[in-house]
């Protein structure tokens, strides 16, 4: 099992990724290709909405 994930700056609920989060989204999703690919997982990318920035 391996838990990964991004450390808020603050709890405020919003219907939006704060700048911290969005920022982080990209090296987020590269970190667990790598734990996948460590896996034996095939994962492919594919991004619908563009950055998260």
């Amino acid at each position: 099992m391996c838990l990964t994930g991004i450390q808020p700056e603050s709890m405020k609920t919003s219907t939006e990724l704060s700048d911290v989060v969005g920022n982080k989204m990209d090296a987020l999703i590269d970190k667990v290709f790598e734990g996948l690919k460590e896996w034996g997982v095939e994962a492919v990318s594919k991004k619908i909405f563009g950055s998260f920035s």
